[in-house]
């Protein structure tokens, strides 16, 4: 599972380690010939320290260390940043990792810290990641001999975080896989957000929810807990007198991923018997219980999942007996 953590003092020799890489510096960074020292990333990380411009994260596969990201000249009067990125592990890119750390990122950016502009500098050469950061919504306003200028307008975002397409891509046909998304609620309530969780049992797609809309396919679920009513990839309607009509786009908090004795499947068995345990199939509330209750209520019984909903989860924190 990929997930991130703040850059600690510790990581400085991961750093050392990554910069040093020639294939992963030769895409990143503006002089990658040039080595770097464990003394040079130490008074990086003293100048980081007392940097509050700064914001960054190192990014794991579970456990594993694989590279590192952040934000830096956080201008919190012009609401801007800059944003890196630096997949360390050779054999992690190309899979996935940078669509899911790019998206936490913005998600860090937009609705957290407030921010209504990104930019990045991108190699020429570095095909993969320009079609990343244009499916994600940057747009290239500038360029000088090696790199590409991109930025990524708050008020201009006209497309999903991450294409249907490329989510499909991260399906494995072998194993069991979690994933939980997200997107706004409804309008005129749409500053609030929706979770959905999307199961994957060696390839086949379900997907599981609690919505203010009544179940009339599977009531037998319970009156709001909803099996495969939407596609997996699409968020919920815009207008709910619009049925099945302008889904929002989808955004990826983040999945979890393993074999027979996994998390993931454990997690997928758990979510299944929803109709059974979960108490609040039949109610539903816009302060809860409601769709963020229920996506709590499956986090909270596999806190090494270690997945948090956004701050703006209305419901997440009702009392679950």
């Amino acid at each position: 599972m990929i997930n991130f953590k703040p850059h600690e003092r510790k990581d400085v020799s991961l750093r050392v380690k990554w910069l040093n890489n020639k294939k992963a510096a030769a895409l990143a960074i503006e002089n990658p010939e040039k080595e770097t020292t464990a003394a040079e990333q130490e008074d990086w990380f003293n100048r980081y320290e007392a940097d509050h411009g700064k914001n960054f994260f190192t990014i794991f596969d579970d456990k594993k260390p694989i590279g590192f990201m952040g934000l830096s000249g956080i201008n919190s009067d012009k609401k801007t940043a800059s944003v890196f990125i630096l997949i360390g592990e050779d054999e992690y890119r190309g899979r996935g990792v940078g669509v899911v750390s790019m998206n936490y990122l913005i998600k860090k950016a937009f609705n957290e810290l407030r921010l209504k502009k990104l930019t990045l500098e991108v190699d020429k050469l570095n095909v993969g990641a320009i079609k990343l950061y244009s499916k994600l919504g940057f747009k290239i306003i500038g360029e000088n001999e090696r790199e590409f200028k991109m930025t990524l307008d708050f008020f201009k975002i006209s497309m999903p975080s991450v294409s249907k397409n490329n989510f499909k891509n991260l399906v494995k046909y072998n194993g069991y896989q979690v994933f939980l998304f997200t997107c706004p609620v409804s309008i005129p309530l749409n500053f609030a957000s929706h979770p959905w969780f999307v199961c994957v049992k060696n390839g086949e797609i379900s997907r599981w929810e609690v919505r203010f809309e009544k179940n009339k396919i599977n009531p037998s679920l319970g009156k709001h807990l909803h099996f495969n009513s939407l596609p997996p990839f699409s968020g919920i309607e815009m207008l709910q007198i619009i049925p099945k009509k302008f889904l929002w786009p989808a955004n990826l908090v983040g999945y979890i991923e393993g074999g027979e004795d996994s998390l993931a499947k454990k997690i997928i068995d758990f979510i299944e018997t929803s109709s059974r345990d979960y108490i609040y199939r039949n109610q539903y509330s816009f302060i809860g219980p409601n769709s963020n209750t229920y996506a709590q209520w499956v986090l909270n019984n596999f806190p090494d999942f270690k997945i948090k909903l956004l701050w703006n989860s209305f419901g997440k924190n009702f009392k679950l007996n």
